[in-house]
């Protein structure tokens, strides 16, 4: 996986938190909106959009579980914070160097090494994984 997928990964989980933050928020608004509204179509609307909202939730949890694997990735402490900073705790590129008293640009340049780690671990990992279509050729031959 390259720098740019990771990234793109990365911002994803931080986009789900934002919507998560909101979610108790937007159930709120909308029953508010439909206790004026009589009858049961109105419920049955209220439910689908509180079980789009959970599942949404649901999605944001394993994302963020599979960031926080890939941050055992990076072996060094500074980027490893950082990146928990901005990805784990939603933290802005500002907010992260008050925190961890860096300066702005330093916190990008941390950023970037540790995502470029996080890369370079998994396109190794993918490496070692024998593709599936050997592995299908491989159960062909001791079938036979």
């Amino acid at each position: 996986m390259d720098k740019a997928e990771v990234k793109s990964r990365l911002e994803a989980l931080r986009w789900m938190r934002e919507e998560e933050k909101t979610f108790l928020e937007c159930i709120e608004q909308a029953k508010r909106i439909y206790i004026g509204v009589a009858g049961i179509e109105s419920s049955k609307q209220l439910s689908t959009y509180i079980n789009y909202m959970l599942e949404r939730k649901a999605a944001c949890r394993q994302r963020e579980t599979e960031i926080r694997q890939w941050l055992e990735l990076v072996t060094d402490a500074n980027p490893r914070q950082v990146l928990m900073q901005r990805y784990i705790n939603n933290c802005t590129a500002e907010q992260t160097a008050e925190k961890l008293c860096y300066s702005v640009s330093m916190i990008y340049r941390l950023q970037h090494k540790g995502i470029t780690e996080i890369s370079v671990a998994l396109a190794k990992s993918q490496k070692k994984k024998p593709p599936a279509s050997a592995t299908n050729s491989e159960r062909a031959s001791k079938e036979r």
